[in-house]
């Protein structure tokens, strides 16, 4: 399968604190697992992009990704796509709710990104985002 690569530079940031939470549910662990072949360790790194690079976050928005289905209500839905950061592998974890932050980009790991780069609030990463080619019902290639 084709896979497509998109880039986006930014400044890590702090969160909210409500990604250690998420990313130490169960039920997300089991999807990421199947879908990523790992568990994310607590929390997400927080990567805040630039005025010019948002559209092309919205851009990214539109594939579909590996979906995360929450188990009720009381979560919503997500999709991902896998991260990487120079070598290091994660997921961009993109919430699907209408008032989710456009300029800033979740992402879960398998081990804690600020310290295995070694960086801090305001240091310039870059994040590529590895998007699969979309396929047709058979599971194959579509035709172009």
């Amino acid at each position: 399968m084709t896979k497509l690569t998109m880039c986006f530079a930014g400044q890590v940031a702090s969160g909210l604190g409500e990604g250690a939470y998420f990313s130490s549910l169960e039920w997300l662990h089991r999807q990421l697992q199947a879908g990523f072949g790992f568990i994310p360790v607590p929390g997400t790194f927080n990567v805040r992009i630039g005025e010019a690079d948002i559209a092309r976050f919205a851009e990214l928005q539109q594939h579909p990704g590996f979906a995360i289905v929450p188990p009720d209500a009381a979560f919503c839905a997500a999709k991902c796509f896998r991260a990487y950061i120079g070598t290091l592998e994660g997921v961009l974890v993109v919430p699907l709710m209408p008032n989710c932050r456009r300029d800033v980009l979740e992402i879960l790991a398998p081990v804690y990104l600020r310290e295995t780069l070694t960086v801090n609030d305001g240091d310039c990463v870059e994040v590529c985002i590895e998007i699969p080619a979309e396929t047709g019902s058979t599971g194959e290639e579509p035709n172009r």
